[in-house]
Parts: C-alpha cells; sequence; structure tokens
C-alpha cells in the first residue's frame, strides 16, 4: 500500500508513482493519467462541525463525475460518487460523536471484486463503523488528482485535517504508534522499535519480560493525527527524546498522581501534552512508519524509560467484519489473544496538562 497523493489547507502533492521514501512503488506507476483507478483509498481526516453545517473534507466535480466525503454535524460520513449518470450515495453512522471531535472517513474499493466500504473512525478512541459501497464505479488517476489537489489551500474547509490518496485497501482499527527508532526495552537491553520481532521478549511495568505475539507496522501520511509528537528528554522521566503517534498512551505514576487521582498510575495521550514544553509536533516528511506490538495482555512496555501502553486489540477476533478490516486480517483468529480495557484511567486534556506542569517544574 503506497501513498500517491497528500494535500492539506497548505499544499498539495501528487505522483503516481509513490510519494516521499516510496517513491517508485506504486501499482500506479505505469499507468496513464486517463487509466481507472481500480483499487484504491482515500483517508480524509477532520474536525465535526460546531454548527449545523457539514464538514467538506473532499469534492471534487467534472463533466459526468462527482465525489465528495463529508462528515455531518452528528458525526455520520457521507460519501457520493456520480460517474456516468450512476450514483453511489452512503452514509456511515458514528455514535458517541461531538462537535470538535476528530473523525477519519476510509472509502476504499476494488472494482474487480465489486466492493466497496465507508468506514468512519475517531483516532483518539475506539469508535468505529462501516458501511459497503455497492459496486463502486471506477475513478480515473486524473479525476482523483483534480478531487485532492485541485483547489487551491484557501479553497479547503477549514474543517479539514489533510486527505490522502493510497493505491492499497487501508486497514481499520487497532494501530501500531511507535516510530522507528524509538528505544524499546528488551530481555537484552534496549532495541529500535524496527528492530523488534515476534517471540522477542519486553520489558513491562511490573518489571517482568512478556513474548511479543505479533509485530504490526503501517505507513501513513504525516499530517493530522498521524503526524508525529516528540516527547522530549527529560520530562516525565524519558532518557532521550522520542517520537510517537499523538494516540500513543504513556503511564505515569509517582506521588503527584496518587495525590491528585488517587491511583497508583494513570495513562494520558502524546496529543494532550503538546503546547508546553514535554510534546512539540514534528516537523518534515510526507509519510512515516509507525510500529506496534501485540503481547498476550495489553500491557504497558517500557520505551526510553518510560512505561508506555502496547497495542490493544480488544476482542477484535470476535468480531470477524473488523478483523477483516484490520492490520491483523490473514491471521488464524484463535491464535490472537483477548485483551481487557487498560487498567489505567486515561485522564483528559486538562488533567494531563496539569501533571505534565507539575512534573516539568
Amino acid at each position: 500500500m503506497v501513498w500517491i497523493a497528500l494535500a492539506d489547507r497548505r499544499s498539495a502533492r501528487f505522483s503516481k508513482i509513490g510519494l516521499g521514501a516510496q517513491a517508485g512503488r506504486a501499482a500506479t506507476a505505469a499507468l496513464p493519467d486517463a487509466a481507472p483507478m481500480l483499487r484504491g483509498s482515500i483517508v480524509a481526516e477532520g474536525q465535526v462541525s460546531t454548527g449545523d453545517r457539514p464538514a467538506h473534507l473532499l469534492a471534487g466535480k467534472g463533466p459526468r463525475f462527482q465525489l465528495s466525503l463529508q462528515v455531518l454535524p452528528s458525526g455520520a460520513g457521507v460519501l457520493v460518487l456520480a460517474i456516468g449518470g450512476v450514483l453511489r450515495h452512503v452514509i456511515v453512522p458514528l455514535e458517541g460523536v461531538r462537535p470538535g471531535d476528530t473523525v477519519r472517513l476510509t472509502y476504499s474499493w476494488d472494482c474487480a471484486l465489486g466492493w466497496g466500504r465507508l468506514a468512519a473512525e475517531t483516532p483518539m478512541s475506539d469508535l468505529q463503523a462501516m458501511a459497503r459501497v455497492p459496486q463502486p464505479q471506477p475513478v480515473t488517476l486524473e479525476q482523483l488528482h483534480q478531487c485532492i489537489c485541485g483547489p487551491t489551500s484557501a479553497e479547503r474547509d477549514s474543517h479539514l485535517n489533510f486527505v490522502a490518496l493510497s493505491c492499497g485497501i487501508e486497514p481499520l482499527g487497532p494501530m501500531p504508534c511507535l516510530t522507528a527508532h524509538v528505544p524499546v526495552e528488551t530481555a537484552f537491553g534496549p532495541r529500535p522499535a524496527s528492530a523488534i520481532r515476534r517471540g522477542d521478549l519486553l520489558r513491562c511495568l511490573s518489571g517482568g519480560l512478556v513474548p511479543v505475539l505479533q509485530v504490526l507496522r503501517r505507513t501513513v501520511p504525516a499530517r493530522g493525527l498521524w503526524r508525529p509528537v516528540q516527547l522530549r528528554s527529560p520530562y516525565l522521566g524519558l532518557q532521550q527524546d522520542v517520537f510517537v503517534s499523538p494516540s500513543q498512551r504513556l503511564v505515569v505514576g509517582g506521588s503527584e498522581v496518587e495525590y491528585l487521582f488517587g491511583r497508583e498510575h494513570v495513562a494520558l495521550v502524546a496529543q494532550d501534552l503538546l503546547g508546553g514544553s514535554v510534546a512539540l509536533r514534528a516537523e518534515g516528511g510526507q509519510s512515516v512508519p509507525y510500529f506496534g506490538f501485540v503481547l498476550p495482555e495489553a500491557q504497558a512496555v517500557i520505551v526510553a524509560g518510560v512505561p508506555m501502553q502496547s497495542v490493544n486489540i480488544g476482542r477484535i477476533r470476535r468480531k470477524p467484519p473488523a478483523l477483516r478490516a484490520s492490520l491483523l486480517a490473514g491471521l488464524n483468529r484463535a491464535h490472537l489473544p483477548e485483551h481487557a480495557p487498560s487498567p489505567y484511567p486515561l485522564l483528559n486534556a486538562f488533567e494531563a496538562t496539569t501533571l505534565a506542569a507539575q512534573r516539568a517544574a
């Protein structure tokens, strides 16, 4: 799966051979511009409107052609696809979404199989919904180029974080959150996340060792809630600066935690640490590979001296549609663990910044 287009409110790029480090690897590299793209995914991320109008994340129009992705004020995702007089109008409801929340829509299609899917997710939580798109019509590379990169930055919807085009079927659900060079503590000392393999033993918060059942890897656009966060040492006990996904959860303990929250340990999200001295948004790059580990239990492992939660897949093995759509697709579900919810209470943004500020003082 290679990304071939990426746009936000400031810039837009399209290359049918692939973008950045993925250049030359795209399945669309040899196709003429007028050729239909028979398989692919469009991912659009943005905020739910605080008013009564939908957020327009993608809008393209031409002769006998229309393609749009919207997020309604209710949080529902909407796809409108009209080609040659054939109209597809699909709505996927997403419960529990509030105005201002970030929603990510993914429209994937495989015309050879007559299959399409519209999915809506909230990147900072486990909310997810999917709807089938029957017999999707193929869109040409030229049309997709116009849809994603045609408008100027001034014309893009203010709710948009980014929109990107992949030449593969992009997965949904549990995602890895560690960048390649983040040091993860193993039985033989720290190793980069990209060097961890199935069967390796990782050091967890309790001090014990746990085996890696599966290694997850995914390359995504370095935009929106996929743009890495730089966590700075020595804050929170970090031994060095590390780059993680905004949705990576850190586990924090100590006397302040017990005094403020009455718990031995609590969890906070990297995204909520931005705006102070503890965390910065990473600069540069069009895409970023993330790595993560499925363990027998969803435990906190030691990363650069700080406990960080491993990938929690919940009970996905009991949900065949969600499993087939995920990075775990193709694995024997009988061999997958079932993860309970995290035992560490998750702080809200205000609580996380307050705790971080006290630790930084």
